[in-house]
């Protein structure tokens, strides 16, 4: 219960600054994300989890083909 309210206060929070600040804060907002990103603890996680990441996109395209492979046969 605790991640859902956190989620939608982030949501709210978002939302209420997307209305009032526009495209000033949004732009702000996605320089400092990306100077986040930019930074070696950020990049050294990004490395690490390239092959889990890769895997994962690899088994739910699998299993999206299955899936449209039995609706068509349906």
């Amino acid at each position: 219960m605790k991640g859902r309210t956190g989620f939608v206060l982030g949501v709210a929070v978002g939302y209420a600054l997307g209305i009032k600040g526009g495209r000033q804060i949004y732009g702000q907002v996605k320089d400092a994300a990306s100077r986040v990103g930019s930074t070696e603890p950020a990049e050294t996680l990004r490395d690490a989890t390239a092959e889990p990441r890769s895997r994962v996109q690899q088994l739910l395209g699998d299993g999206l083909r299955a899936t449209s492979k039995l609706l068509r046969a349906s």
